[in-house]
């Protein structure tokens, strides 16, 4: 059985606002018993809360998402942020955030690995097209260090930061 943090999209933080004033529409902590994120067992993976982290471990060597629905008004300037860290297995696989999805199938998403590239893309029928091609960054902290990913939407522009670095528009 492996371990790998891969395409799991977590979406810790999602505030509302201008940049400078904002107010937090949603929050988890990821405790055992308080949060809405679901503990499953499949064939294909393991997904679990444990200690105030969200753990992701995969059986087979395949992509999952994990994802909550927040409801966002599009409308409204917001940024979506999470810390993550790849914990065991191949580093080459995928983790990060969903943003303005439909569903599984059809949405926007900001990964990293924990080799230094990112991504920008999205899932359109389930089909991936990339935004911004994988580019290696100095903002990933490699290995099993923890990463914070943010999204800001700013009127019609969305900026993408790791680590408090703007690695993308």
């Amino acid at each position: 059985m492996r371990k790998i943090f891969t395409k799991i999209w977590l979406i810790a933080l999602l505030f509302c606002g201008a940049v400078n004033a904002q107010s937090l529409i949603y929050y988890n902590a990821f405790s055992n018993g308080e949060s809405t994120w679901r503990n499953f067992d499949d064939q294909l993976s393991n997904v679990r809360i444990e200690n105030g982290k969200y753990y992701l471990t995969h059986k087979q060597h395949i992509s999952s998402v994990v994802a909550q629905e927040v409801q966002v008004d599009y409308s409204r300037n917001f940024a979506i942020q999470t810390t993550m860290s790849h914990v065991a297995g191949g580093t080459n696989f995928p983790a990060g955030l969903a943003f303005f999805g439909q569903d599984a199938l059809n949405t926007y998403f900001f990964c990293i690995t924990a080799t230094g590239s990112f991504q920008v893309g999205k899932f359109d029928r389930g089909q991936t097209s990339a935004l911004i091609n994988w580019t290696p960054s100095p903002a990933i902290l490699q290995g099993n260090a923890s990463n914070k990913l943010r999204i800001e939407k700013l009127q019609d522009r969305n900026k993408f930061y790791i680590n408090g670095v703007q690695v993308g528009e």
